[in-house]
């Protein structure tokens, strides 16, 4: 089993609780189960890793590696928006769908809670998204068109 997830630390641990903090991070947190994972005898498994858990090293080590599962998740999932929405071969929904996920993502709009909170607030009208992506499509246009020596 790789601990490539888990890098420096203020303590190390043992490779027992490197694989048990790799384990329990990626099984959602099922202390017994990953103790098995990690190589703990079964008999003792539930034990030992309820033990694991109290140590502030493992506790660290589990915080980092959901912090670099979360960090890989969000990469996976923005390439994909972004591979959705750039697809010719994306049905136009999926494509709206992504590209607004993608405009959330980048500050450039609020999400459908944030703007009917806003709107309740200032009893204005949400923003002109079709408008924003027309934005967007000019300045993709522009940059296609741009000899290469500009781009």
């Amino acid at each position: 089993m790789s601990t490539v997830g888990i890098s420096t630390m203020s303590a190390p641990g043992t490779e027992l609780q490197v694989r048990f903090a790799i384990a329990y991070a990626r099984n959602g947190g099922n202390a017994k189960a990953a103790a098995i994972e990690a190589g703990y005898s079964e008999k003792s498994a539930d034990d030992l890793g309820r033990r694991a858990l109290e140590s502030p090293i493992v506790h660290e080590m589990i915080l980092q590696e959901v912090t670099r599962q979360r960090a890989r998740a969000g990469v996976v999932g923005l390439h994909a928006l972004i591979t959705v929405a750039e697809s010719d071969r994306s049905p136009a929904p999926a494509k709206v769908a992504a590209g607004r996920a993608l405009l959330e993502f980048a500050g450039l709009a609020g999400s459908s809670r944030d703007l009917d909170d806003e709107q309740r607030r200032d009893g204005g009208p949400a923003p002109d998204y079709k408008a924003i992506l027309d934005g967007f499509a000019q300045a993709a246009a522009a940059a296609m068109a741009a000899p290469k020596s500009l781009q």
